[in-house]
Parts: structure tokens; sequence; C-alpha cells
């Protein structure tokens, strides 16, 4: 199953994990990490950077994700990931759960985003 668009836009990891695994749009992932890019990454020096970056890689890598045979270990290590991040930032250790993402998106890039 395709993972729908979030708001008009292409499909991003965390929406895609999260529709793999049948979780509604306002699950506790979702909006855990919607709280932690809006409360804590946007607020660093290179929180900005950061944030472009997701939004211009996250489509494609969706795509790729959604057309590679191994889609259904990648969304589910994907949805693990997020897990982290949400249980850190909860807890107020926002920089592991900056460590968790940054090292799952790092990953992803490097296996399926375009080569520029």
């Amino acid at each position: 199953m395709r993972c729908a668009n979030y708001k008009g836009s292409s499909c991003f990891l965390t929406t895609a994990c999260v529709h793999y695994a049948g979780l509604p749009d306002d699950c506790k992932e979702l909006t855990g990490m919607r709280n932690f890019r809006d409360d804590y990454l946007l607020s660093l020096p290179n929180g900005q950077a950061m944030y472009d970056e997701y939004y211009r890689l996250a489509p494609a890598i969706v795509e790729a994700i959604e057309q590679s045979d191994e889609r259904t270990g990648i969304l589910a290590d994907i949805l693990s990931s997020v897990r982290q991040c949400v249980h850190f930032s909860e807890n107020g250790n926002n920089e592991a759960a900056l460590d968790v993402y940054t090292a799952m998106f790092d990953d992803l890039k490097n296996r399926f985003a375009p080569q520029s």
C-alpha cells in the first residue's frame, strides 16, 4: 500500500512508517515527531537547514523505499527509530532524540537519496 499524501505534499518518512503500521494521523509517533521538530529542532542554530534538507529529500527517499524489495523491514526500522526519538524527546532528552533521528536520516540518505 502506498503512503497517502500528507497535507497536500509528498509523503514523508514518519507518515510512511505509521501508515505502514496502520496508525492514525494523530498517533503518538506523528504527534511526538511534530512536537520535536517544532519545539526543539527548529530552535537549533542549524535547525532550519536540517528541516529544509529533510523536506527536500524525504519524498524521494520514501519513493525509493516504496520500490524496494526490503520495504517492510525498512519501514519497521524507521518506526523503531521514530519511537526512540519520541521516547527521548518526551523524557526531556532532545539531544539523544536528535542523535537517533540524525543517524536514521543519514543512513536513509546514503541508501536512497538521489545522487546530485
